[in-house]
């Protein structure tokens, strides 16, 4: 299921990738969220290849929301319109699930693709991956598996239909990070998530045009403080709070890397003000201290320090 907003440009490489499948999906659904571009004609060239779906602009969350429900499957695999899947994503997938029937979703390992650069790399190491998984396709702990590598990324999922129907739907309204609200939802009710560690998909990390450009990175750990908060009591009661931590902590030490080395000391601060109590008091201090610096010398230290800053070894 593909949701698409003026992406006439890219809608036509995502859906060639879904019918290159060596295991076909059963339709193909195209949620056209109001685009004003080509997308709606681009689309229908593919004729009965596609189930063609529009809406007024509503955002990714309520056209992913319009797919979910139109579907006729068992099972919803994602697909965002800049990325493709490689031929064997759904076969491999699929084949976990015939291994383990009581699976609610599962994954795989895809490439990460930065705009403009032409070699993808392995969101998550497969050499790791593997020695994580051993034998088995399965992390026993979706959190868990998050604070290795793995990622939250929709086109990476397939997930069992029924499983909307118990934890909800993708939550409208949120302008970032609504897949990862969703994940930890389902998360929460069913930690264990199968994996297949060879990529086989493609995500566009950070295309100009793509929603998340859009908002600042202020604005976005506002969002995913929102998101932290609703899912902290869950985490807390079913024991995987060290893990929803851990995966916040390495969200926000990135974001702070980015704004510290742009010499974004007021940005930097908030950000210390919004999440002080997940990244550690330690930490923080460390940070506040460096943001006295003359911004070239705190640069300068930053780069030489910085994991020891972060309390990693090197």
């Amino acid at each position: 299921m593909i949701p698409a907003f003026n992406v006439e440009d890219c809608i036509g490489e995502a859906i060639d990738s879904i019918l290159a499948q060596r295991h076909l999906p059963d339709e193909v659904i195209v949620v056209d969220d109001g685009s004003t571009d080509g997308t709606a004609s681009r689309v229908r060239r593919y004729g009965s290849a596609v189930r063609y779906l529009f809406q007024d602009n509503a955002g990714p969350s309520a056209a992913r929301n319009n797919g979910i429900t139109a579907a006729r499957g068992e099972w919803i695999a994602f697909l965002d319109s800049d990325d493709i899947w490689l031929p064997d994503k759904l076969a491999a997938e699929l084949e976990v699930i015939r291994r383990d029937p009581g699976l609610m979703w599962v994954c795989s390992n895809h490439f990460l693709k930065f705009f403009g650069q032409e070699t993808p790399y392995p969101r998550f190491d497969p050499a790791l991956a593997e020695n994580y998984l051993g034998v088995q396709h399965v992390f026993d702990s979706f959190l868990q598996a998050m604070t290795r590598g793995l990622g939250w990324d929709p086109t990476a999922f397939m997930v069992r239909k029924a499983t909307f129907h118990e934890v909800g739907l993708f939550r409208e309204g949120l302008n970032y990070a609504e897949d990862l609200d969703l994940f930890l939802r389902i998360a929460h009710r069913y930690p264990r998530v199968g994996f297949v560690p060879v990529p086989l998909a493609v995500h566009q990390v950070d295309r100009p045009d793509g929603l998340c450009q859009r908002q600042s990175i202020p604005e976005k750990m506002r969002v995913l403080r929102e998101i932290y908060d609703d899912h902290e009591p869950a985490a807390t009661g079913n024991g995987t709070i060290g893990y929803l931590v851990a995966t916040f902590r390495q969200i926000v030490h990135d974001n702070v890397r980015i704004l510290l080395l742009a010499a974004q000391s007021r940005e930097v601060g908030r950000l210390l003000d919004l999440f002080g109590d997940v990244l550690g008091h330690a930490y923080v201090g460390k940070i506040r201290v460096l943001l006295m610096l003359p911004p070239a010398i705190r640069t300068k230290i930053y780069r030489k320090a910085e994991w020891r800053i972060r309390g990693l070894a090197r």
